[in-house]
């Protein structure tokens, strides 16, 4: 009976950590896009693409990205002043 509990934890334990993993692993990808979304050389273009196709979702992304790719204006014009 000890045996089979302790199973049972270490299973939770893992698949605690897994989804953790992959929601970080996520976090990172959008953050990695919206990068490119700032960025002049890939902007929109590229940081769509780049979160599809590592698993983001496709409103959150396009939302992101979109927002990101916005605020590159004021940034700009705050600083060229």
């Amino acid at each position: 009976m000890n045996f089979i509990s302790s199973l049972i934890i270490l299973i939770t334990i893992h698949a605690t950590s897994f989804a953790t993993f992959f929601q970080l692993s996520v976090f990172i990808d959008l953050f990695i896009s919206m990068l490119w979304s700032v960025s002049p050389f890939g902007e929109a273009k590229f940081g769509i693409p780049y979160a599809l196709l590592n698993g983001v979702n496709i409103y959150l992304t396009f939302v992101c990205c979109f927002v990101a790719n916005i605020l590159v204006f004021p940034v700009m014009n705050f600083f060229s002043r």
